[in-house]
């Protein structure tokens, strides 16, 4: 079973696979979405990550307020609502 971990704090050139990467040293990643703007395609600076579940907690407590790809990125458990 997978959680999904919202993220914030993201810088603006961050791309999918360097975000799936970042996570990936905590666990086994399923899915990397970085959230863009419909119009401009730029990237709104957050995305959503599912992990494994036993890896979710140690995910936010080890990468919360780190820096990444020179901004600090803030985590917590959250869910993505289908549109």
């Amino acid at each position: 079973m997978a959680s999904t971990l919202y993220v914030g704090g993201l810088s603006y050139p961050t791309t999918s696979e360097s975000f799936r990467e970042y996570f990936a040293q905590c666990g086994t990643v399923e899915s990397a979405t970085l959230i863009t703007d419909r119009f401009s395609g730029q990237s709104r600076r957050f995305g959503f990550v599912e992990v494994s579940t036993p890896a979710a907690q140690e995910a936010i407590a080890k990468l919360n307020d780190q820096p990444f790809e020179g901004r600090k990125t803030h985590g917590q458990r959250g869910e993505r609502a289908e549109a």
